[in-house]
């Protein structure tokens, strides 16, 4: 009983963080905006010279932002490090008298980079967040899904009975998670996402409510589901939150 009313009262403290942090998140791209607008006005006016805007108006450095909107949001520290890596090391050769040699093992470097993070994320080295209750570590948990796709494609199926949440992240390449099979062991359950020039689809019973916090810049979400009876009245509810950058969120259902 009282590991019960424990639970109760980390799920509620929970809630209020997600809203604390979501509303951070709207004030940080806001910011972002303001900024950009400000420096591009200052630009244009001749306060600041072109020989600085040249160095700052790359799109490399549109993905170190992105990662840095990742990182500050606390949802997808893995995916925030990952795009600022990649912007990183495709930033300077651009400011740096690299030789045509060693621009050539760019790219091989940011693979490097990526699996060495991705590694240290599965070992544990890079703590995430999860809605179980009264435990934080995912790692090796049937009942949490973690899919990462990278200039390619995941298509898991989860079955498990007792879901307590997941993550998916996408750059370059599309994620399908089906959980028709599956059924919910906290309500709401929450699915962090960090889609980045890709996609990530979720198959979802009939019977569940699905509300999509979803930060989205230069892409979308959409719930291409029919409303029925069974949705409206269902006590299921799956919350997907997190980033769509230049890419795509759907939900939608067999039925």
């Amino acid at each position: 009983m009282e590991i019960e009313v424990v639970c109760q009262k980390k799920l509620k403290t929970k809630n209020m963080e997600d809203r604390y942090h979501s509303d951070n998140r709207r004030n940080y791209i806001g910011i972002a905006f303001v900024a950009v607008g400000l420096f591009l006005i200052l630009q244009k006016t001749g306060i600041i010279p072109w020989e600085i805007a040249h160095y700052v108006l790359r799109w490399q450095m549109v993905l170190i932002a992105i990662g840095v909107f990742a990182i500050v949001g606390g949802k997808n520290k893995t995916g925030g490090l990952i795009m600022i890596t990649i912007g990183t090391l495709l930033y300077l050769p651009e400011i740096f008298d690299i030789s045509f040699h060693l621009r050539r093992l760019v790219w091989p470097a940011i693979l490097v980079v990526v699996g060495v993070i991705l590694i240290s994320k599965q070992s544990g080295l890079s703590s995430g967040r999860t809605s179980r209750c009264c435990s934080k570590n995912t790692k090796g948990n049937p009942d949490y899904f973690d899919e990462i796709a990278i200039f390619g494609s995941a298509q898991p199926r989860v079955s498990t009975q007792n879901l307590q949440g997941g993550r998916v992240f996408a750059a370059f390449g599309g994620a399908e998670i089906d959980l028709t099979q599956a059924n919910m062991g906290v309500n709401p359950c929450v699915v962090n996402i960090f889609v980045k020039f890709g996609g990530a689809t979720f198959i979802v019973p009939s019977d569940w409510n699905v509300k999509i916090e979803v930060v989205s810049i230069f892409g979308g979400y959409s719930d291409k589901r029919n409303t029925n009876s069974e949705m409206q009245n269902s006590d299921k509810t799956l919350v997907i939150k997190g980033y769509v950058f230049f890419g795509g969120c759907e939900i939608k259902s067999y039925r």
